[in-house]
């Protein structure tokens, strides 16, 4: 680019002709933007007549407010999150599993809570099952879905395992009814094996009498033959004339 030359003497590039503010634009460059306006006060969102445990604030991003105080803000919900993570962590040891549900709050605190906060001293008192209630109750004043569900599920299963007990006892009986008769059954069935165990023997002494009756028997006989054989013929007698 070339010179011009003006009418009182001194040279000037055209860039600075162009913009003639370049150099004061470079030196505000190097310093921070200006901070962000405060934002819009809010109330805390408490229940009255009850100590507050809890604050929750409700932020309306505006898409058209400054890019730094939107980074601030998505930190400060970063921060609010993670805080929020621990303490469900923390909940997880205290709650049952089937109380820890995602709708934590009812339909109308999730629509106009956006960033929940808590107070410091908050996550130490979540040891204390009663101050978790009581937590409960600070979120969901008007609704208590976590103790009316659990007793109503415990009602409904202590009356559901007295009817299967009542049915098991009835089984039960049943199968002492006829585990008593089946005993005496088998007492009749011994008492049955063990006459006939006695008739048998009785039959086994009368054959064992009537086998030594018939080798007696035999034993005479054969006698009897031998004697008839050792005596001498005897000529019969004659008759007179």
């Amino acid at each position: 680019m070339g010179r011009l030359k003006l009418k009182k003497g001194y040279m000037m590039d055209n860039d600075a002709w162009i913009n003639p503010n370049r150099d004061f634009r470079q030196r505000l460059h190097g310093y921070p933007p200006p901070p962000p306006p405060p934002p819009r006060p809010t109330q805390p969102h408490t229940v009255s007549g009850q100590p507050r445990l809890l604050q929750c604030s409700v932020v309306n991003l505006n898409p058209f407010e400054e890019r730094n105080t939107i980074l601030e803000l998505e930190q400060a919900n970063q921060k609010l999150k993670d805080m929020n993570q621990e303490l469900r962590e923390q909940l997880e040891d205290i709650m049952e599993p089937r109380e820890m549900r995602h709708d934590f709050m009812c339909p109308n605190h999730q629509q106009q809570l956006q960033i929940l906060s808590w107070e410091k001293d908050c996550p130490q008192m979540m040891d204390d099952s009663r101050l978790v209630q009581m937590l409960k109750q600070k979120i969901c004043p008007h609704e208590d879905p976590f103790m009316e569900k659990s007793q109503k599920e415990l009602q409904q299963m202590r009356l559901s395992f007295e009817r299967k007990k009542t049915s098991i006892t009835e089984v039960w009986d049943g199968m002492s009814e006829v585990h008593m008769s089946l005993t005496d059954q088998t007492e009749g069935l011994l008492n049955l094996k063990k006459d006939i165990g006695d008739v048998l023997k009785e039959v086994e002494d009368i054959r064992m009498e009537i086998l030594r009756d018939k080798a007696r028997y035999h034993t005479l006989t054969r006698k009897g033959l031998l004697m008839q054989k050792k005596k001498p013929s005897q000529p019969p007698p004659q008759m007179s004339r």
